[in-house]
């Protein structure tokens, strides 16, 4: 072997050294990037030649720098991410609407419910009193008021559901379109034999925030693009993107989530069943319309019982036939819809104690009637009464939510050790990347002192010609 040979392959050694402590300080650089996989050099012998009837190795090489991503742990990953948004997304609503429907300071829809049925008895005691009456319509009043803010901020948080479906199908569009481009971008690097890590790792974490919007399946491609499947559907295949739209449900009017073929489009929302985008779709169509049902269901019976009894009763004018309660026409709805009928509001001297107008005005039996009702089982097919009917309303309301919390802590907990278990493969560790850095530095230190030694055999070899 010359010593120009040895020139040559200390140079080698020195350069390939150079590329392994630059991609050790990418890595201490994106230690904390998401959906970065930790990167390599990969070192090759140079070869050998024969001199003098020997096989003399000519120094090191670096063909590439490889990545560590995983692809099993990464599919993990997303199924997690795509549980923990949805978890996380259904917890946050759930709280919002415990803190709705709670009892508050002042004991809420269950205690203006029994007050109202309470004054109902103290007419009984004294029907001709007009405090007792007025304190009746107050309480009354104040009965349709929990009810209507009830049922308002249910449907407030399921209109907040909807707009947020609308606004994660958007953004869903846009990170589909970012991974289709990256998708060309990768394709046309890799031809020419060269890795893309850093486009790969750009396209993970994309992939990473869809699947916190909903269900994500990543298929690699032996041409490195990504096939993306969202809610068993391909959303991304090479570098096309198809694009998810809204539609409104024909029964409902809320947004459905479509997903485009050729010039039509089909409706993909029962296949999104995780993510945040899975979770807003789960509190508008399934847990507020539950609540909202049972609230709708009180209200209309607790409205129509008392109605039919004062209607057949009589005021202190002698008159009959008034409703107490606006009369409302089915169930869906009445709890927003509920309210003091006009002919009775601010008109104490209609509200119907007696069963008779002869009795007026010290008959009390309407009145003692309508307050029976609160101990009636009137509710849930004729097993319940109002006030247990509630109770076991709130009750599950607290099951649901607390189920809710638990899963979402689980959820949480499940997503860390997916990431660790990913990690432990691709993850970046600061300490030996530390390590490798110091190995790298040696190994361009020892190189350098080769070609210093093999320039002095140079120069003494030029003194001696």
């Amino acid at each position: 072997m010359s010593l120009f040979s040895i020139l040559n392959q200390g140079s080698r050694s020195m350069r390939t050294a150079t590329a392994a402590v630059a991609t050790a300080s990418n890595n201490v650089a994106n230690a904390n990037t998401e959906g970065y996989a930790r990167q390599s050099v990969v070192m090759e012998a140079a070869g050998s030649q024969r001199r003098g009837g020997m096989l003399l190795g000519q120094g090191v090489t670096a063909n590439q720098v490889s990545s560590a991503y995983d692809s099993f742990s990464q599919s993990s990953v997303y199924n997690q991410l795509g549980s923990n948004s949805f978890e996380s997304s259904r917890a946050s609503s759930y709280q919002i609407i415990e803190g709705t429907l709670g009892e508050g300071v002042d004991g809420g829809l269950a205690a203006a419910m029994s007050q109202f049925f309470d004054d109902w008895a103290a007419l009984e005691s004294n029907p001709s009193s007009p405090a007792a009456r007025q304190q009746l319509l107050a309480r009354g009043q104040n009965l349709v008021q929990h009810f209507n803010s009830s049922a308002e901020q249910l449907t407030n948080e399921q209109n907040n559901a909807e707009a947020r479906v609308v606004q994660r199908v958007a953004r869903a569009n846009i990170l589909a379109g970012q991974v289709a481009t990256l998708n060309a971008q990768i394709v046309r690097l890799e031809s020419s034999g060269a890795r893309a890590n850093d486009l790969r790792a750009n396209r993970t974490q994309i992939l990473e925030e869809l699947a916190e919007i909903g269900p994500v399946r990543m298929e690699d491609q032996a041409d490195g693009s990504a096939r993306v499947l969202f809610g068993n559907h391909i959303l991304v295949e090479a570098d096309d993107a198809r694009t998810l739209s809204v539609a409104p449900d024909p029964i409902t009017g809320f947004s459905q989530v479509h997903i485009s073929q050729g010039s039509s489009t089909f409706n993909i929302t029962g296949s999104i069943n995780s993510g945040s985008l899975g979770a807003d779709v789960n509190v508008r169509d399934a847990v507020t319309v539950g609540l909202l049902a049972s609230l709708d269901d009180l209200a209309f019976t607790l409205s129509t019982q008392v109605n039919t009894i004062h209607a057949a009763g009589f005021g202190l004018d002698g008159l009959s036939g008034r409703n107490f309660f606006g009369v409302l026409g089915a169930p869906g709805g009445a709890a927003q819809a509920i309210a003091i009928d006009a002919a009775v509001a601010g008109t104490p001297d209609a509200v119907a104690a007696a069963t008779t107008a002869a009795g007026v005005p010290g008959d009390n039996t309407n009145a003692a009637a309508i307050s029976a009702l609160a101990g009636q089982n009137l509710m849930a097919a004729g097993t319940q009464s109002f006030g247990r009917f509630y109770g076991g309303f709130l009750a599950g309301l607290g099951q649901d939510a607390a189920s809710a919390y638990q899963n979402e802590a689980r959820a949480e907990l499940e997503l860390s050790g997916a990431k660790d278990l990913r990690d432990s493969v691709s993850g970046v560790n600061l300490e030996e990347e530390a390590l490798d850095m110091i190995r790298f530095k040696d190994a361009y230190s020892a190189s350098a002192r080769v070609l210093g030694i093999t320039n002095d055999l140079l120069d003494e070899l030029l003194r001696i010609v």
